[in-house]
């Protein structure tokens, strides 16, 4: 039983034991199922704890605010939407942790190591040869970000006029077709500096010209 489970079966006996008349004889019997979950859940709960700490003392670069955000939210999503517990796992916290180093070392960009994640989940494995196989790891290189910026800018005239004239909304627009044009393989800070950096180039070009 899930965590998500043990939760919503404890609001659940609350309320009907809040229904019951006093003196109700199932008043009794529904105590004694209380207290059974709750100690489930109090397992659970060390389960989790034991798991977090082993990321904990496994990662190299993330810290562990990082770690405390993944594993309750984007791992606490697949255990509670799959109604499994955490000892279910296909892998253990060294791959969580791995899988964290190279989103703290910028191998990988937030989307990437969500897929990754829900490879580990459904399949288990690595971290790394998921990111080889799947040919997830960020693109860093500054060339290949300037062409990428540069080609989407040159197809998409109008809309880099727009923001030019003060429609700054239509930037996030630009942003969307450099990524897509990168697979969703560029590290969106470097890309936003990149997209920034040329448009200013052309802001220029146009007050000289």
């Amino acid at each position: 039983m899930s965590v998500k489970e043990l939760q919503a079966t404890l609001e659940i006996l609350a309320k009907v034991k809040s229904d019951a008349a006093p003196g109700d004889r199932w008043k009794e019997a529904l105590n004694k199922i209380a207290a059974h979950i709750s100690q489930l859940f109090k397992v659970t709960e060390r389960e989790v704890a034991e798991f977090y700490e082993g990321v904990v003392l496994s990662v190299k670069n993330a810290d562990a605010k990082l770690a405390a955000n993944w594993v309750s939210g984007p791992l606490f999503s697949l255990i509670n939407d799959a109604g499994v517990d955490i000892e279910s796992l296909l892998f253990g916290p060294e791959e969580m942790a791995a899988l964290l180093d190279m989103l703290a070392n910028g191998d990988l960009n937030p989307a990437a190591a969500r897929t990754v994640l829900a490879e580990l989940f459904a399949k288990g494995g690595k971290a790394a040869r998921i990111v080889k196989t799947k040919g997830l790891k960020q693109v860093t290189d500054s060339k290949q970000l300037q062409s990428w910026v540069s080609a989407v800018m040159e197809e998409n005239p109008n809309q880099v006029a727009y923001y030019l004239s003060g429609k700054e909304a239509v930037l996030n627009w630009i942003f969307g077709q450099v990524m897509a044009a990168a697979k969703g393989k560029a590290n969106p800070a470097a890309v936003k500096e990149e997209l920034l950096k040329q448009i200013a180039e052309r802001r220029l070009e146009g007050e000289k010209s």
